[in-house]
C-alpha cells in the first residue's frame, strides 16, 4: 500500500506515483498461473522457482482531501506469489516527474501484511517537486550586505531538475522623503487572487503585502514622461491597469506580476479619471471629456466633451471621481454631476446649481466622490457634506452634514462595507450601522493616529486571499505617510499601521550629525531633533526639544543640542535627560542666548564626563557634564567679532574671529597666539629656512610665518608687531645657526628666538636697504642687495666690499647668491657675474643674446645651475670652466612657457628641484 501524509497547505487534490520491479527472483514459484503449461482449468499451479518483472506501474491515490481530518490518500498495489514462497533478490526504482504531473506528497510505501517499510520519503516534503522552501515560506530577509542564504530546498540525492521557477519580489522600506511627507493622490486595486494591494502615488505603484514585514514587497515606477497615476484598476481579466495623466496605460501581469504594455494611449495630456466597470472601461480628462474603450477595436471612443450641450454638460474644469450604477454614468465635477446612460449612449442633464432639472436638489457643485450604498447613492463634497439619492425611486433623501449627524461639512473619504458606513468628516471617523441604520458615536481621528488634513483618504482592503488583511478593512490616511488599516465594521478596531512613506517633521533642518547608524537633524521650526536610520531608510520618531534648534554636536554617547533660548540640551538613547543653559548676555536680548555652535572633549554619559565649547553671538563659554550632573557655563571671551564656529583639538579650543582663529587652551584656561591667514597670494618673494623642527617661511607684505614641521601646529608670526623689525616685506630668509636672518624691504634683521636685532650698514654709500638673498658660507654671510653683493659677518657686523656700494658697484641689483670654495655667484637682471671670494672683484660675466628678466643661480657639484626664463636652466661646469647643454622647453617639459620661478637643491642630495608656471621636476645632476 501506498501512504502519504496529507499536506493541506500545498493542495494536492490528486497525486501519481509509479513504481517498478526489475527482475525479482523468487525462490518458489512467482510466475503467474496462467502462463504454466498444461494448467488446469479451475486449477491454479505454481512453478518451483522464477522470475516477475511488473513494468511501470502509475499509481493514483485517493482520499485525503479534507485537511480538517488529516487524513492520509492512499492506493493499493497488489502481487501475486504462491503460497509460502520465498522473495529475495527484489529491486525497485520509484520515478516521478513534477513537469509532467507525476508528483505525490511524503510518499510511504508499506508490505500490507508485514508493514515492512519498502519505500518511505514521509517528512521530506512532495516528491518529483517542491513548491516550497524548507523553511518559512514566503522566505523575507534582509541582504547582508549583498546576500541572503536562508532560502533552500532539500531534494533527494541523484534527482534531475528540469524546471527550476523562483518568485522573487523585492520588498522594499517604506519610501523616504527629505521633506515634509504629503501624500495627496492615492489609487488602489486589489489582486483578484491573493488579494495583495496594489497602491499608487506619484508615478510608482507600491504592491503591500498585509501579512509580510516588510508590507511593501514590490515596486513598479513608470516613466516620467507618462506623467502622474490617476487610477489604477481590475480589468475584465484580473490583470491590473494603470493610468497616467498623460493618456498612456501600463498594465501589472494577474498571472506573474510583469509590468506590461497597457491599453490604446489616448494621446492627450490632462487626464484625471479612470474606472473599469461590468458595463465597460472609461476615462475623464478634468476639461470634461469623456471617452469609453472600445476592445474590439483597441482604441477610445468619445462618449461626450465640454459644451455638449448648454444644459448638459459644460463649465467643468476638473474631475475627481466616475461613478457607475444600473447603466449610469455619474462624474464628480467642480460643476456638479454630469451623466451619461450607457444604454442609450447619450448624455442626461446634469445636477448642480447651474442646472434646472426638477430632480435636481444636489447640495454641492463641487462634488469629490460617489458610493452606492444599498439603493442609494451618496456624493460627497469638500463643503457641504453629503447628498443622498434613492436611485430606484429617484427620490432624494435628506443631507448628512454639520446641521444632523456630521461632526462637520468637509468630506474628505468614504468607505462601504457589509456592515458599514466610515466617513472621514472634520477630524473624525463617522460610523454608520447598515444593518440598523443609525450612526454609532465618531472617532477621533486622534484616537487612530490621524490627524485632519486635506489629504485625508479612505480606500477598502478586502479580505480574499494570502496577501490580504485577515478581515475585510479600510485604509485610512492623511497623507503623512502611515496606514491605519481599520476593522470594516461597525466596531471600527484598529487593527494595523503601515509605515508606507516617512519624512522629516519639518523641512527647515538647521544641523546635521551622524552617529551610531542615526543621521539626526536640527529641526529650527519645528523644534525637534530628527532622527533618520540609514540602514533602514527610515525616519524615526523625532525628539522634541520645545525650543528653536540651531546646532548639534556630539560628546561620547551623548547627543548636544545647542537651542535658542534654552542652552545645550544633553539627549542619550531617544531622551533629553539634562540640560546646560546659555550663557547670559546683555540682558538676555532676543536671540543673544542662542548657541551657534558647540565642540566637545570626553562622553557625557560616563562617570569621567565631559568638556564643552561652544558659542554665542557676543561670547564664548565652557562646561561639563556628566552622567549625573551638569554646570552652568562659564564665559570665557567676550568678543563681537566672532563667526560662530568653534572646535577642540589636541586639547585646544579654537575659536573662528574676523580677527583670525583664536586658540584656548582648555586645561590651562588660558588663551594662545592667534592664528591669521597671510591674505597674500601670486607673491614675487618666499623663501623658507628650516631651525630644528621650525620652519620659517618669509612672505611679501606678511612677515615670517613658522610651523612646527613635527607637530603641525603653527607658532607665531614674525612681523612688526611680535618683532620689533620695521617692515612686513620679507624678501629672504637664512638660516645661521640659531639665528634667522630676515631681509625686508627696509634692512635686514637677526631674530634670534627672543629678538630682533637690525644688520649694521656701511658707509654712505654703504647702507642697502632691500635683501633679496642671503647665502651662508662659514663664518660669513653673503647677501643680494638692491646695491649689490654685500658681505657681513655672522653677527650683523657690516664688511666693505667693492661689489656694495651705491656709488663704485659694477654688479647692480643681485636678486640671487650662489657659492663655492673660490666663487660667489651673484644673480642680476641681466646675468650672472662670478666674483673672487680673496678679492671680492668681479672676474667673469655671464651673460645671453636672449633678454632674460631674472636669473636663479644654484650650485652643486662645482656646477653653476642658472635659471633664465625664456631661455631655461644654464649650466657652468666650474673646474673645466666650460658650458655644458642648456635644459631648455624639451627638459624642462615647461609647454612653450619658460619661466623660471624657483630653483633649490634638494634636501635628499637626489639633484635640483626647477619650478615654473607650466612645471615642477627634480632633476638628477648626476647625470646632467
Amino acid at each position: 500500500m501506498v501512504e502519504r501524509n496529507k499536506n493541506a497547505s500545498l493542495g494536492y487534490n490528486s497525486v501519481t506515483l509509479v513504481v517498478l520491479l526489475l527482475l525479482s527472483t523468487w525462490s518458489s514459484a512467482l510466475v503467474s498461473a496462467e502462463g504454466v503449461p498444461n494448467a488446469i482449468d479451475g486449477e491454479v499451479s505454481w512453478p518451483q522457482s522464477g522470475s516477475v518483472d511488473s513494468g511501470w506501474l502509475e499509481l493514483s491515490t485517493t482520499g485525503g482531501n479534507d485537511p480538517t481530518t488529516n487524513s492520509q490518500a492512499y492506493a493499493d498495489w497488489n502481487l501475486e506469489f504462491a503460497p509460502g514462497a520465498e522473495v529475495s533478490n527484489v529491486s525497485l526504482q520509484v520515478y516521478v516527474n513534477g513537469s509532467d504531473g507525476l508528483v505525490i506528497d511524503s510518499p510511504l510505501l508499506l508490505a500490507r501484511d508485514t508493514s515492512d517499510r519498502l519505500f518511505d520519503f514521509s517528512g521530506y516534503g512532495p516528491l518529483g517537486s517542491l513548491n516550497s522552501f524548507d523553511g518559512l515560506n514566503p522566505y523575507a530577509d534582509r541582504l547582508a550586505p549583498n546576500s541572503a542564504t536562508g532560502a533552500g530546498w532539500t531534494i533527494p540525492a541523484n534527482a534531475t531538475v528540469t524546471d527550476f521557477t523562483l518568485e522573487v519580489l523585492a520588498p522594499s522600506d517604506p519610501i523616504a522623503f527629505f521633506d515634509e511627507v504629503n501624500i495627496s493622490d492615492l489609487h488602489s486595486a486589489q489582486h483578484p487572487d491573493d488579494g495583495q494591494l496594489y497602491l499608487s502615488t506619484g508615478n510608482a505603484v507600491y504592491v503591500l503585502d498585509a501579512n509580510n514585514n516588510p508590507e511593501i514587497i514590490d515596486r513598479f515606477t513608470l516613466d516620467e514622461q507618462m506623467g502622474d497615476i490617476v487610477g489604477i484598476e481590475v480589468g475584465p481579466n484580473g490583470n491590473i491597469h494603470i493610468a497616467t495623466t498623460s493618456g498612456q496605460f501600463k498594465t501589472i501581469s494577474r498571472d506573474d506580476g510583469t509590468l506590461q504594455p497597457g491599453l490604446a494611449p489616448l494621446g492627450m495630456d490632462g487626464l484625471a479619471v479612470f474606472k473599469v466597470f461590468t458595463a465597460g472601461i472609461f476615462a475623464a480628462y478634468n476639461n470634461g471629456s469623456l471617452y469609453e474603450y472600445d476592445s474590439v477595436a483597441s482604441e477610445w471612443e468619445l462618449k461626450a466633451s465640454n459644451g455638449y450641450t448648454t444644459t448638459l454638460w459644460f463649465g467643468i474644469t476638473e474631475v475627481y471621481d466616475i461613478h457607475e450604477q444600473s447603466n449610469v454614468l455619474y462624474l464628480g465635477t467642480n460643476n456638479g454631476v454630469p451623466r451619461y446612460d450607457i444604454n442609450s449612449d447619450a448624455a442626461l442633464e446634469a445636477w448642480g446649481t447651474g442646472f434646472s432639472s426638477t430632480q435636481n436638489v444636489l447640495h454641492s457643485d463641487t462634488i469629490t466622490q460617489i458610493e452606492t450604498v444599498g439603493g442609494q447613492l451618496l456624493f460627497a463634497s469638500l463643503d457641504s457634506g453629503i447628498a443622498r439619492l434613492n436611485y430606484n425611486t429617484g427620490a432624494w433623501l435628506s443631507t448628512w452634514d454639520s446641521g444632523n449627524f456630521l461632526p462637520a461639512d468637509e468630506i474628505y473619504g468614504m468607505a462601504s462595507n457589509r456592515d458599514v458606513i466610515h466617513i472621514l468628516s472634520g477630524d473624525e471617523l463617522v460610523r454608520y450601522d447598515r444593518n440598523n441604520g443609525v450612526f454609532s458615536t465618531s472617532i477621533g481621528l486622534d484616537q487612530i493616529n490621524l490627524t485632519e488634513s486635506p489629504s485625508l483618504t479612505l480606500l477598502p482592503w478586502n479580505s480574499l486571499g494570502s496577501r490580504s488583511p485577515a478581515t475585510n478593512t479600510h485604509v485610512a490616511t492623511n497623507g503623512n505617510g502611515k496606514l491605519m488599516l481599520i476593522e470594516a465594521n461597525i466596531q471600527s478596531s484598529l487593527t494595523d499601521e503601515i509605515l508606507f512613506a516617512t519624512g522629516p517633521f519639518d523641512s527647515d533642518i538647521n544641523d546635521v550629525l551622524e552617529y551610531n547608524g542615526i543621521l539626526y537633524g536640527a529641526g529650527f521650526y519645528s523644534k525637534v531633533v530628527e532622527r533618520f536610520d540609514l540602514a533602514a531608510s527610515v525616519w524615526l520618531e523625532p525628539i522634541p526639544i520645545n525650543d528653536y534648534v540651531y546646532t548639534l554636536s556630539r560628546a561620547g554617547d551623548t547627543i548636544l543640542v545647542g537651542t535658542y533660548a534654552d542652552g545645550i540640551y544633553l539627549v542619550e538613547n531617544g531622551v533629553v535627560r539634562g540640560n546646560i543653559p546659555a550663557g547670559n548676555e546683555y540682558g538676555q536680548f532676543a536671540g543673544t542666548k542662542s548657541i551657534r555652535d558647540i565642540d566637545s572633549t570626553g562622553d557625557c554619559s560616563t562617570v569621567l564626563g565631559c568638556e564643552l565649547l561652544f558659542v554665542q553671538p557676543y561670547g564664548v563659554y565652557t562646561a561639563t557634564a556628566d552622567s549625573t550632573s551638569a554646570s552652568n557655563p562659564t564665559r570665557i571671551l567676550e568678543s563681537f567679532v566672532l563667526t560662530y564656529d568653534v572646535a577642540i583639538y589636541g586639547g585646544v579650543g579654537f575659536i573662528a574671529s574676523n580677527e583670525g582663529l583664536l586658540r584656548y587652551d582648555l586645561a590651562n584656561n588660558t588663551f594662545l597666539d592667534t592664528w591669521g591667514s597671510t591674505s597674500s597670494s601670486r607673491l614675487n618673494y618666499v623663501q623658507v629656512a628650516v631651525i630644528g623642527t621650525t620652519m620659517n617661511m618669509g612672505i611679501e607684505g606678511f612677515g615670517v610665518a613658522r610651523k612646527d614641521i613635527v607637530t603641525g601646529q603653527s607658532l607665531s608670526t614674525l612681523d612688526s608687531v611680535t618683532t620689533g623689525i620695521t617692515n612686513d616685506n620679507v624678501y629672504s630668509v637664512e638660516a645661521s645657526g640659531n639665528d634667522l636672518w630676515i631681509g625686508t624691504d627696509s634692512g635686514a634683521w637677526i631674530w634670534d628666538g627672543t629678538t630682533a636685532t637690525k644688520v649694521l650698514d656701511g658707509g654712505f654709500y654703504e647702507r642697502p636697504q632691500r635683501f633679496y638673498d642671503f647665502e651662508l658660507d662659514g663664518s660669513t654671510m653673503y647677501a643680494g642687495t638692491n646695491l649689490g653683493l654685500c658681505k657681513y659677518s655672522l653677527s650683523g657686523n657690516f664688511i666693505s666690499v667693492a661689489t656694495c656700494n651705491a656709488f663704485s658697484s659694477s654688479v647692480g641689483q643681485v636678486t640671487e647668491v650662489a657659492v663655492n670654495s673660490t666663487t660667489i655667484f651673484a644673480g642680476t637682471n641681466t646675468g650672472v657675474y662670478l666674483i673672487d671670494k680673496a678679492t671680492m672683484t668681479v672676474v667673469d660675466t655671464w651673460t645671453t643674446d636672449d633678454e632674460s628678466s631674472d636669473a636663479e643661480v644654484v650650485v652643486i657639484d662645482d656646477v653653476a645651475y642658472i635659471g633664465l626664463s625664456g631661455i631655461g636652466v644654464a649650466r657652468w661646469d666650474i673646474t673645466n670652466e666650460e658650458w655644458l647643454t642648456t635644459w631648455g622647453d624639451n627638459v624642462l617639459g615647461a609647454n612653450g612657457n619658460i619661466q623660471i620661478t624657483g630653483m633649490v637643491e634638494d634636501v635628499a642630495n637626489r639633484g635640483l628641484w626647477v619650478a615654473g608656471p607650466q612645471f615642477f621636476r627634480l632633476f638628477n645632476t648626476s647625470t646632467g
